[in-house]
């Protein structure tokens, strides 16, 4: 017998949730919040483009670097 466990899918843009308790992903969830609070859509951008660059495998952040 096989069980099937399907991902919820976020709200907003449809990204797979691990939490099925959760209606938003993390980044839609930090959107929201950012939207409240008046930052415009572009700065909201930059620094999503920024904590992705950083997590990726083999980035350096100060002395540390990401493995991979």
């Amino acid at each position: 017998m096989t069980i099937v466990t399907r991902l919820r899918a976020c709200d907003n843009c449809g990204a797979p949730l691990e939490d099925p308790d959760e209606i938003l992903c993390p980044e839609c969830r930090l959107r929201a919040i950012w939207n409240a609070k008046g930052i415009p859509k572009e700065q909201q951008d930059a620094i999503l483009a920024d904590i992705e660059a950083k997590a990726r495998p083999g980035a350096k952040i100060g002395p540390f670097t990401i493995p991979g």
